[in-house]
């Protein structure tokens, strides 16, 4: 044949095949896309929550300090060499050049200058002690440090006044004791109006700072953004506070207000005589520059710059100390850590939803390679080498794919924009890959050998061979390996993604479907034996029909449903732990549905009062309380003065430790019962003990041990009955306290107990907790949401290629079907026989691996739960004493759920399907053979 009349092949296998072509390109779409996709998908989460958790640390917990070590700057003037504006920028910009990638700055957010670092004596007490005409009398004066902040970028917005000059006065000649002469004359500052209105400064007025120097207050302020990086320096130049300290030798705290004032350049200059001063510069990272992948990079980085090399060349280049500090260091270890303890739910998802999606693209390859059966085998006959018909093969399907791919990685990259696309293109290019080779591998399977027409062995007489039952065997002992692996050391020690979790739910899933290849014949077997006694054919005929499949044809949509079962199962039974560990993590910081404390004071009457009164509060469980008590030498336990009858209730309604309150009843003779946590029993033991309190000395004995109760806090507890406390009190102390702790159980609007609680005296020492709130707060995680919602979204898309493979697994068999009804229907077969015939012929593979796959999540559950860690996923891991573990329970509902469903949804597509036969194809299967 000459090259003019040579027919091309792919263009005439697509002329010839279209709707196999079509399918091939809309399933390499699909599985193109969710490749492509799941990667880009992960980064985009990671990177958001990366991003929030940033912007929630605020400017000091996401920027680099560079400033003077405290010991040098007091001991050196080289400070005073950044004492303008020229050489504080000069400096800034140098040392914004020792912070390399992938650190990017923002330079807009950047701020230096100069403090005041002065501390009180013999009272370490920070700032300057201001005195002077109108400031606020209290048991400490208030105290101020200077700060000079020049920004020509940032405008400070003046209610009154103007800003600082420039100017600043002389120093005087010092005292013959060396003691710094005291400055000629007052300079210049500005305050907030919230400081200047709390401290009762007015403009003009001039203020004593120090034993001798004076300011004279020239401008007030008011910040409109205290947001602003100009503001959140770690400098309270926006509003005054409360500092507290406890002076050596003595319990009692010191309370005094402090601000922060803006000066200028004359007054950075008055800074040496005034104390200790610190030059800094904040380098804030850009929003958004720093990527989830990029934190490995980050902290070296930041460990170079904080204790490294550009630690040693910032120390030795500049001559006045200067060290880097950061937050941003823990604050990605955090992340990082907890990103790792989520990898295995996202690897499972992910790992799921590959297999299942390579088990589709080979059932569809299979399918066409049916529909071409022939005509290989009449290729091969008729001397078609295999070599030959591979290469033709191989092109076709890799333009089949190629378009496929191509088109859904790019709707992947175009929807899904990402900084990183290698791993999503990867993914791509492998499913192509794979759809490339397969499509020949498997056409020609069957064609190694020239074969005469003949009918293919079932599942029911298949005899596998030697090679199959080798690879199965091998699969098998590697799938019982992984179990016993993850079994015994759980998951990488190393953290981040586990090969072994990774691979096992795909290793779960092929092994049941070997095992249920292998023992198909004998369920459907015994079906078949009723069947033959019983009048109809329909049953029995149903029944022989489903045993006469492929048997390497059965093994793949049986191994997509025992692959989706088991990522479902899995996926149900960590989502159910983890809502169970949010509820208990919940419930440990609050004991109820809302909780009222005090841990300084006795809550005032007035507030139990109106607490009680809250619209929604059904009743209050008041809980006198004593923490701190010594156990042991350095272990600590608190005393719960509570009422026997209500808390029980209580206990018992919200699950944490419920007893029985007969058991705190005290009949008024002997000691008091006691209710203890299993430390405080262990140390207690049976027998009396006495108890120094606040109460008075106490005589108890442990009736009964409890892991938890609805008061407690984050020591031990003893829980005693209320009434004999109070009594022992009085008796004691003349007088008796009232509760520290309320319990509010009902619908509580968490605003209206704030505002209630507000109202109330001492309500600054008083905290609230709402469990809704908490509950919010628990699941609030950006990244423990976005690992639930890429595992989600893995389920479902498993689900739904599920759902496709039962659908190819239907539509393989879909002509023999309808040519059988349709001749069934010519001899009386009504539609109700031909639904029942087609469900008893399709079900019996849907329904053995429904309970297949609910007897491996049952498995999975123990094998792969050890890798879970519920506290990171529920946000509960930093709460102490709470007692959430590793691992999972296994549940009815997550177990049987997956399994039910893929039942009534085979059994819609069933249903579909004989609808479609029954209407559509019985005039097309009878006119067969005749011309058209």
């Amino acid at each position: 044949m000459s090259r003019r009349n040579r027919v091309p092949w792919v263009r005439t296998r697509i002329a010839h095949l279209p709707g196999i072509a079509s399918a091939v390109v809309l399933l390499t779409l699909v599985t193109g896309f969710l490749a492509a996709a799941l990667p880009l998908q992960l980064d985009r989460y990671q990177d958001r929550a990366l991003a929030a958790e940033l912007a929630g640390a605020g400017l000091t917990g996401q920027s680099v300090r560079i400033g003077g070590n405290a010991v040098n700057t007091l001991q050196s003037e080289q400070t005073w060499e950044f004492a303008t504006p020229g050489a504080l920028a000069e400096a800034q910009d140098a040392l914004r050049g020792a912070l390399g990638a992938p650190l990017t700055l923002d330079r807009e957010a950047e701020t230096a200058g100069l403090h005041t670092l002065v501390v009180g004596d013999p009272l370490p007490l920070s700032g300057l002690a201001l005195s002077g005409p109108g400031v606020a009398a209290g048991p400490q004066s208030p105290r101020i440090d200077l700060v000079w902040q020049p920004d020509p970028h940032h405008e400070v917005r003046l209610v009154q006044g103007r800003m600082p000059a420039d100017t600043a006065p002389t120093r005087g000649p010092d005292a013959p004791d060396g003691t710094p002469g005291a400055p000629s004359g007052p300079f210049e500052i500005a305050v907030s109006d919230s400081t200047a209105t709390r401290f009762g400064l007015r403009l003009g007025g001039l203020y004593q700072l120090g034993p001798a120097a004076q300011a004279r207050l020239v401008g007030v302020y008011h910040v409109d953004r205290p947001q602003d990086p100009y503001w959140n320096t770690g400098d309270r130049l926006d509003a005054p506070t409360t500092l507290s300290v406890t002076p050596p030798h003595t319990a009692d705290t010191i309370d005094y207000p402090y601000a922060d004032a803006l000066t200028s350049r004359g007054g950075a200059l008055v800074m040496r005589w005034l104390g200790p001063t610190e030059a800094y510069w904040w380098y804030p990272l850009r929003a958004g520059s720093l990527k989830a992948y990029q934190i490995g990079a980050a902290r070296q980085e930041l460990a170079s710059v904080t204790n490294g090399g550009t630690a040693t060349w910032i120390y030795q280049q500049w001559h006045a100390g200067l060290s880097a500090t950061t937050r941003l260091d823990p604050l990605l270890a955090s992340y990082d850590a907890e990103r790792g303890a989520l990898a295995p739910l996202t690897t499972v998802g992910v790992a799921g939803t590959a297999g299942v999606g390579a088990v589709v693209l080979l059932m569809l390859l299979g399918l066409a390679a049916e529909r071409r059966r022939e005509e290989l085998r009449l290729l091969r006959a008729r001397g078609a080498s295999l070599p030959g018909l591979w290469a033709r093969l191989f092109a076709e399907s890799a333009l089949y794919a190629g378009v496929g791919t191509a088109l859904g990685a790019g709707a992947a990259l175009l929807l899904l924009p990402s900084g990183r696309h290698r791993a999503a293109l990867a993914a791509a290019a492998l499913v192509w890959l794979a759809a490339a080779l397969a499509h020949p591998v498997r056409l020609l399977a069957g064609h190694r050998r020239v074969q005469p027409r003949g009918r293919a062995e079932d599942v029911l007489s298949a005899r596998p061979s030697r090679r199959r039952t080798v690879a199965e065997l091998t699969v098998l002992a590697a799938t019982l390996a992984a179990a016993l692996v993850l079994r015994g050391r759980g998951t990488d020690p190393a953290g981040g993604v586990d090969p072994m979790v990774t691979l096992a739910p795909l290793l779960l899933g092929l092994s049941g479907a070997i095992l249920l290849v292998r023992l198909y014949p004998l369920p459907v077997r015994l079906l078949s034996l009723p069947s033959r006694r019983r009048d109809g054919a329909i049953a029995f005929l149903g029944l022989a029909r489903a045993g006469r499949g492929s048997a390497s044809a059965a093994l793949l949509p049986l191994l997509a449903m025992l692959l989706a079962l088991t990522v479902g199962a899995f996926g149900g039974s960590v989502l159910s732990g983890v809502q169970q560990a949010r509820e208990t993590g919940a419930l440990s910081l609050v004991g109820a549905d809302a909780r009222v404390s005090t841990d300084s004071t006795d809550l005032d009457p007035s507030l139990v009062r109106a607490v009680g009164r809250l619209p929604g509060v059904r009743s209050v469980e008041p809980v006198l309380v004593q923490r701190d008590l010594a156990l042991g030498e350095t272990a600590r336990f608190d005393i719960l003065g509570v009422r026997p009858d209500s808390y029980a209730a209580l206990a018992r309604r919200v699950g944490r430790g419920g007893f029985d309150a007969a058991q705190l009843r005290w009949d008024g003779h002997g000691p008091l019962p006691a209710l203890a946590s299993p430390a405080v029993a262990a140390f207690f033991g049976g027998a009396v003990q006495s108890i120094d309190s606040d109460y008075g000395p106490l005589q108890v004995r442990v009736v009964a041990t409890i892991s938890a109760t609805p008061a407690q806090g984050t020591n031990d507890f003893v829980v005693l009955p209320a009434a004999p406390l109070l009594a022992a009190e009085q008796a004691h102390n003349g007088f008796v306290n009232g509760p520290r702790v309320l319990l509010l159980s009902g619908s509580v609007d968490g605003r209206a107990l704030r505002a209630v609680v507000a109202r109330a005296p001492g309500a600054s020492a008083v905290d609230t907790a709402v469990l809704t709130e908490q509950r919010a707060r628990l699941a609030g995680s950006p990244l423990q949401a976005g690992a639930t919602g890429i595992y989600l979204a893995s389920v479902v898309a498993t689900g739904l290629l599920c759902l496709l493979a039962v659908l190819l697994s239907l539509l393989e068999a879909s002509p023999e079907r309808s040519r059988l009804l349709a001749r069934l229907r010519t001899m009386g077969l009504t539609t109700r026989q031909g639904y029942a015939l087609i469900l008893t012929e399709s079900l019996p593979p849907v329904l053995l691996a429904a309970v297949a796959g609910t007897l491996l999540g049952l498995l999975t559950v123990p094998v792969l739960g050890s890798a879970v860690d519920l506290g990171a996923l529920s946000g509960t891991a930093s709460l102490s004493g709470v007692g959430i573990s590793r691992g999972l329970r296994v549940e009815a509902l997550p177990l049987l759920g997956p399994g039910v469903l893929l039942l009534v949804l085979a059994a819609v597509v069933v249903a579909a399907e004989a609808a479609l036969i029954g209407r559509r194809q019985i005039g097309a299967q009878l006119r067969v053979g005749d011309a058209t």
